[in-house]
């Protein structure tokens, strides 16, 4: 019974990762619940909300999968060779380049910079960032774009995790939004960005629970 990553992943959505017969109900939604006005929400609500879309943002692929209720969802599950590894990389070099003193950067240290925001040295830096991750923005646009086409536009959430989600939310979160809004003009599914002190636990969390 093998399940695709971002499957576990969403059971780790679910299920609470410290009792085992109860629904998730912690700090992972705080973002969500204040985004979008929700008064409640817990891995109940992920369970009967419908199909759910997870992108899974990793170093050399984005991974996307759907799960409705506790199913995953056939024929759908697809990845794309591309993740913020190679965003960065090319990112690192362009800057090298141009600042010949960062010779020794490695990727690490570059998104503890370019993450970093509120000064000079970190904005130089995530500026190098806007040109690669494009072709980024769009593989996955166009991967939803395809997803919804399969779902009939039915989507209840949609799920963004993995190690290189952070770095794609600080550039792609209001495009992305647009894009669903778009897609769903009667009314939009709610996007949770996983933070990242989940993130990188969530399938763990998810193995827990099936």
């Amino acid at each position: 019974d093998v399940q695709p990553e971002g499957v576990i992943g969403q059971y780790g959505l679910i299920g609470n990762p410290n009792s085992m017969n109860d629904y998730r109900n912690d700090d992972i939604f705080n973002d969500l619940k204040k985004k979008y006005g929700f008064k409640k929400f817990t891995g109940e609500d992920v369970e009967k909300i419908g199909p759910v879309i997870s992108i899974d943002i990793g170093d050399g692929t984005i991974d996307f999968s759907v799960v409705d209720g506790a199913s995953p969802v056939p024929r759908i599950n697809s990845s794309v060779l591309l993740g913020v590894g190679n965003v960065v990389e090319e990112a690192v070099m362009n800057l090298r380049q141009k600042y010949p003193t960062y010779g020794q950067l490695n990727r690490q240290n570059f998104m503890k910079i370019a993450l970093r925001g509120g000064d000079k040295e970190s904005d130089a830096f995530s500026s190098f960032i806007d040109k690669p991750i494009v072709l980024l923005e769009q593989q996955i646009e166009e991967k939803v774009k395809s997803i919804f086409a399969k779902l009939s536009n039915q989507v209840g959430l949609i799920t963004i995790n993995g190690g290189g989600s952070p770095l794609v939310k600080k550039y792609y979160e209001k495009d992305f939004d647009n894009l669903i809004n778009t897609l769903m003009p009667f009314g939009s599914a709610p996007i949770l960005w996983v933070p990242p002190k989940h993130s990188q636990f969530l399938n763990l969390d998810g193995l827990e629970f099936r």
